[in-house]
């Protein structure tokens, strides 16, 4: 397998870069380069987004923290191995369509291990529970103690907790969607509020 490298496209506010090799943090950089084991922290007032050599993009909201787990491709094959472990974290993933059947793109929390296969996912999590909606394509949400797989198509969300299992696929709400798909890229960030927009009453995404 060949090494994968992820560069840091775009960041605002505090961000910190904890090294996989000598787990000591320093200020991250636009144009930084990570490799797997490296981690990723935003601060209260920071975003970022990092774009992988494969061209998937991952945005992070503040107070967010992920690990680049495996970063990985095939030689002559084009399938690659993207991991990834946070316990907490308001995440988007923009991945390009697989043209590989053996590509992995997972996201794996306390309660839940997201897989998806050329599509946009949006995760929450706090540790004790996740949420985690698809559009523009399919994904599947795995429960990490029972193994049981749940399938989620475009345009559903399912929500996880440490008492087990994977809830049954629900269909995002339009006001879900324009509440959980703003505040990415800080273009709204005069008011705090904006980088963590309420999530209307009811919503699994807040």
């Amino acid at each position: 397998d060949i090494p994968m490298e992820a560069s840091i496209t775009w960041l605002t506010g505090k961000v910190l870069v904890v090294s996989g090799q000598s787990a000591t943090a320093h200020e991250a950089k636009q144009g930084e380069t990570l490799n797997s084991m490296d981690k990723i922290e935003t601060e209260e007032d920071g975003l970022a987004e990092l774009t992988l050599g494969n061209g998937n993009v991952i945005n992070l909201k503040p107070n967010s923290t992920l690990t680049l787990t495996q970063l990985t491709s095939e030689a002559g094959t084009g399938a690659y191995v993207n991991k990834f472990q946070t316990d907490r974290c308001k995440l988007r993933a923009i991945v390009e369509k697989m043209g590989n059947s053996r590509s992995t793109f997972e996201i794996a929390t306390p309660t839940a291990v997201a897989a998806v296969r050329g599509t946009i996912e949006y995760l929450f999590t706090d540790g004790d529970t996740t949420d985690v909606a698809f559009f523009d394509g399919t994904g599947e949400v795995r429960d990490p103690v029972s193994g049981k797989t749940t399938s989620v198509g475009d345009g559903e969300s399912v929500h996880s907790d440490r008492t087990g299992g994977v809830s049954d696929p629900t269909v995002v709400s339009d006001a879900d969607y324009e509440s959980m798909n703003s505040g990415w890229d800080g273009s709204d960030q005069g008011d705090k509020q904006t980088h963590d927009p309420e999530r209307p009453e009811g919503s699994a995404f807040r």
